[in-house]
């Protein structure tokens, strides 16, 4: 049984009694153990609830961590393409059939999308809660919505700061840097007991993308790692220069994949590959 912190309980409290509310905090802060904790008691009072998220990974996030299904916000609304355009089944017409619902990564969500999402709440039934942390940059479209509804002063509003013991350095190191104090990579990798950051300096571009192949093709399968599936690369551009997501792409395609290359192609048989740009494909839409 896990006990909850002072804050976590007054994020619980704050749900329960208030029809709209939002909990923020930082990474390791306890997010999740909130939202877990929220649907556990509305399970157990029977009520009907919707978790979503924006992206698709946050969405197998929280229904991972509460052990209940979640969705993108588009499954939320039953999206269906149009043209070239989505349109949502669900809204102020055809509402959600929800008891309680939870929106996570609320940072992420964009002006236009936050509206639809609340035209299709009952507001005479269903509760909302807004999760997210507000210190990570708006959504990549127009508008930063989590910001501008603390900003308002007018919902409830919880924010966890405490960071949990089990949270690793690479936690603490953010909150660090968020504060511009300095931090201290681990000198070694435990990752299972908190020691998940290294900090390697280098200077020379092909020296780094050198450091990166040999990391996801030699050093991470040896930790029993998928170099494919368990690891994720993040470089700032994506493209002109050796270290932008299509320079290191060229490197590890050429050191993880052996197929053959198709004429006319820049993809492989095996490849793994993100969608990146929301279409119809031979009568069926594909997302982000």
């Amino acid at each position: 049984m896990i006990t909850l912190t002072d804050e976590q309980n007054i994020a619980v409290k704050m749900v329960q009694e208030n029809r709209l509310s939002i909990c923020t905090g930082g990474p390791g802060t306890g997010k999740t153990t909130v939202t877990r904790e929220i649907v556990n008691h509305a399970m157990a009072d029977g009520k009907r609830i919707s978790l979503c998220a924006p992206s698709g990974k946050a969405a197998r996030r929280l229904s991972e961590a509460t052990g209940h299904p979640a969705s993108t916000i588009h499954r939320l609304l039953e999206a269906k393409m149009e043209g070239a355009e989505f349109v949502f089944t669900r809204g102020e017409v055809v509402p959600l059939d929800c008891d309680l619902l939870i929106c996570d990564e609320t940072s992420m969500v964009s002006n236009d999308l936050m509206a639809d999402l609340l035209r299709a709440v009952d507001v005479e039934k269903t509760k909302v809660l807004f999760v997210g942390d507000h210190d990570q940059l708006p959504s990549v479209s127009a508008g930063a919505v989590l910001r501008d509804m603390l900003g308002s002063k007018v919902i409830p509003h919880t924010n966890l700061t405490v960071i949990q013991r089990n949270s690793g350095d690479i936690v603490r190191a953010c909150h660090k840097i968020k504060t511009g104090e300095r931090y201290t990579p681990s000198a070694s990798l435990d990752p299972e007991n908190g020691l998940n950051i290294r900090h390697i300096e280098a200077s020379n571009p092909q020296k780094i993308v050198e450091i990166i192949r040999e990391l996801v093709s030699v050093r991470m399968p040896a930790r029993g790692y998928n170099p494919i599936w368990d690891v994720q690369v993040l470089s700032p551009t994506n493209t002109r220069t050796a270290m932008s997501c299509e320079g290191i792409n060229t490197v590890l395609q050429a050191t993880l994949n052996k197929s053959l290359a198709v004429e006319g192609c820049k993809f492989r048989p095996g490849d793994k590959a993100i969608q990146t740009k929301n279409e119809e494909v031979n009568g069926e839409y594909v997302v982000n």
